[in-house]
């Protein structure tokens, strides 16, 4: 599975209506797409939430707050090298 897995092709597409993330490849989900309302931040940088901190610089999509108060965190791209991020 992690060899059919790494052949994949994951991509981001940020445009006028919103951003969508998704896979191409054996192992696909279907994209996320989310419109602007839905989010609340892109960050680029290292994540930091008080208790969990990273270690490498990640690309995070937050979208709005929704039950009990929790946003939903992305990482589209995550396993990139800093330089492409």
């Amino acid at each position: 599975m992690t060899l059919i897995g790494s052949r994949s092709v994951e991509w981001i597409e940020i445009n006028q209506t919103g951003v969508e993330i998704g896979k191409r490849g054996l192992l696909q989900n279907k994209p996320e797409q989310m419109g602007w309302s839905q989010i609340d931040e892109i960050a680029l940088g290292r994540y930091n939430d008080g208790s969990d901190h990273e270690s490498m610089v990640t690309v995070n999509v937050f979208l709005t707050r929704g039950k009990y108060g929790l946003r939903k965190r992305l990482i589209p791209g995550y396993w990139l090298a800093n330089e492409l991020k």
